[in-house]
């Protein structure tokens, strides 16, 4: 594995776990609200684990901006 490569998946490492905190803030956020691990909007109900919130943020937020803006750019 070269430099760069290195660099790389320690970035990805950084922004999963970053990734797992906010999932847990967000997940708490919901527990407090809702008296239960749900997420409620208009009015239907979705249980939602930390899990679910992780793979959520990847599939919208990390794939879609390493699609537009490449890897480095799109991890930072």
């Amino acid at each position: 594995m070269n430099n760069q490569q290195e660099v790389t998946a320690i970035h990805h490492s950084i922004v999963d776990s970053t990734m797992a905190i906010i999932a847990g803030l967000f997940l708490i956020e919901q527990i407090n609200k809702n008296s239960a691990k749900v997420f409620i909007h208009d009015g239907i109900k979705i249980d939602i684990d930390k899990d679910l919130i992780v793979l959520g943020l990847k599939m919208n937020l990390k794939d879609s901006l390493i699609e537009d803006f490449g890897e480095s750019d799109g991890l930072n």
